[in-house]
């Protein structure tokens, strides 16, 4: 009697920079949407509802569902209920997509997937889900796995932390790298996280990861996650080391004091700022006085302008990853005195409207609409705007209009395009067999099929420019778990299988219109020399892999050693 296997169908987008954050998502054929409910919350929380361009006011037991956006601003926090025995708790700061909520209407497996942008969620899995159920959250660094446990995962700024206080989280993260030849390749990274472990991830493109398993402390910990051990801790002291226990109380008291001082760091920042916007005004009102005007013009500006005033700072918009749920980098040439002086950052967008909104100034990422960052990158300052996280109605296609006031210089302005997500809503796969679509849980040894992948409609932005779909490829990667060197299965009549790692190009096989076939051979003796395998049909561009997705197909998923 022939062994099942099993498929999987997932898109994830693969960003090696800060990226968010992203719209990823699957044709649903043979799935039912599943729903959370938000059963706590404190302070400002709001949601998109998917599809909607306006973030509304969240309410306790306001119902969930797959391509929802829940924000949590300062001092907030939500819980979110999902099927009774997933919990998730979600700290401030923090915006969360729902990617993927769904069960499988045939085998009644479900998938959930949870595409964390910025801040941070505790996930309390109470009962293990079943062999064919996933859940996963997923940062611009990794994927995160998990089945039963209690573990803390935070993205912020460019890092991604993750720390499991019990189970196990299987960690995933995909990597671009450039061959020889000058084209590139992906590659996967995986490890195990168990009880009491901890890991950071680093996203930065010019280097690989360091996936190092380090030992779980408290001090790795922020507020949220302590104060979320310490309940946990009173409820179910068995889950917590009895070193934490004892020490918790005192580590949390200190993470409290830098809390404070770090308010106190802001108040002082704020009353800068505002005692830099009086002195324009009082600057300006010195300058309605004749007498003053006739001494003051003796130091006139060095191009003709307002007497004393600098001219104005030329900006220069992001053009290279400037769309939807990603930071906007205005950069400018390194210059102190202009940084220290700005005190207002205002926008206007083309489709929202013609008034000009200012933004709130952060001292990091996640406090607020922009902040400065003076940290030279490619020799230029920057001023980074953070739409996606508290002004959604702002983070849409068009052009943003980006007004720069600084104490002592003219008026700076900058126009800056916004292009939309790749459009993945109308990307498919399809398993064939005999001209048939097959289904989840269908595929047998012996058989070959047919892939059909199709990535419609996707326009996205590589080194500045448009990527029409004609010019969109595919790549095979095959990642085989043997014990011996025999072939594991064959693609388009070539063997494959002798290793781990295979990096097969498809472009030849490209139609132009965003669409690849492809034939899959299983043996029948699969079972006998390996372990497990699973491919990935990963689409894009040659240099933008990382800007889309990819389909992902499991066989013998529950032998796969993670």
């Amino acid at each position: 009697m022939k062994k099942r296997l099993r498929a999987t169908k997932s898109i994830v987008y693969c960003i090696i920079f800060i990226l968010l954050f992203l719209h990823p998502s699957f044709a649903n054929a043979g799935k039912n949407l599943r729903s959370a409910i938000i059963s706590d919350l404190t302070g400002e929380v709001s949601v998109m509802k998917a599809g909607g361009e306006k973030a509304i006011k969240a309410f306790k037991n306001m119902s969930l569902t797959q391509g929802d956006t829940i924000i949590t601003r300062k001092k907030s926090k939500a819980t979110l209920l999902i099927d009774d025995d997933i919990t998730l708790y979600v700290a401030e700061n923090t915006r969360i997509l729902i990617s993927e909520l769904v069960e499988s209407s045939k085998s009644k497996s479900k998938s959930t997937l949870i595409d964390l942008q910025g801040g941070g969620i505790w996930t309390s899995i109470k009962k293990a889900l079943n062999i064919n159920s996933k859940f996963e959250i997923k940062t611009p660094t990794a994927v995160m796995g998990a089945r039963g446990t209690e573990f803390y995962t935070s993205h912020i700024g460019e890092k991604t932390n993750i720390s499991v206080l019990s189970g196990a989280v299987s960690i995933t993260s995909y990597k671009t790298v450039l061959n020889e030849d000058g084209t590139t390749k992906q590659i996967t990274l995986n490890v195990v996280l168990e009880n009491n472990q901890h890991m950071t991830l680093e996203a930065k493109p010019e280097e690989l990861f360091d996936m190092i398993q380090e030992e779980l402390t408290l001090e790795k910990l922020d507020l949220f996650a302590l104060e979320i051990i310490k309940e946990i801790a009173g409820n179910e002291p068995e889950l917590v080391k009895p070193e934490f226990i004892e020490k918790i109380d005192e580590i949390i008291e200190s993470k409290k004091q830098e809390e404070r001082q770090k308010e106190e760091e802001e108040k002082k920042k704020e009353e800068e700022k505002n005692n830099r916007a009086n002195v324009i005004e009082y600057d300006e009102q010195l300058q309605e006085d004749d007498s003053y005007n006739n001494d003051y013009n003796n130091g006139t500006g060095s191009d003709g302008g307002e007497p004393g005033i600098k001219p104005a700072v030329e900006l220069v918009p992001e053009t290279n990853r400037n769309f939807v749920d990603y930071e906007l980098r205005i950069t400018f040439a390194p210059d102190d005195d202009f940084a220290n002086s700005i005190t207002s950052v205002k926008v206007k967008h083309s489709n929202y409207s013609d008034e000009f909104i200012e933004l709130d100034e952060g001292v990091t990422w996640n406090d607020g609409d922009y902040y400065i960052d003076t940290e030279i990158i490619d020799g230029r300052y920057a001023i980074v705007l953070n739409l996606y996280r508290y002004k959604g109605e702002l983070n849409i296609p068009g052009t943003l209009t980006v007004r720069v006031e600084a104490t002592g210089y003219e008026v700076s302005e900058v126009e800056q395009v916004i292009y939309p997500w790749p459009d993945s809503e109308a990307s498919s796969m399809e398993i064939l067999l005999n001209g048939e679509p097959v289904y989840e849980e269908e595929l047998d040894y012996g058989n070959t099929y047919t892939i059909e992948l199709t990535a419609m409609g996707i326009e996205s932005i590589d080194s500045g420019n448009i990527v029409p779909i004609e010019n969109m490829q595919f790549n095979l990667n095959i990642f085989i778990y043997a014990d011996s060197d025999e072939y594991a299965f064959q693609i388009d009549g070539d063997y494959y299988g002798n290793g781990e790692y295979e990096y097969i190009p498809l472009k030849s096989k490209t139609d132009g219109n965003g669409k690849v076939t492809f034939e899959i051979t299983i043996p029948e003796d699969m079972p006998d020399h390996a372990e497990a395998f699973y491919i990935e049909i990963c689409y894009g561009t040659e240099s933008a892999f990382e800007l889309f997705g990819f389909y992902e197909i499991y066989f013998r998923y529950e032998d796969i050693p993670w």
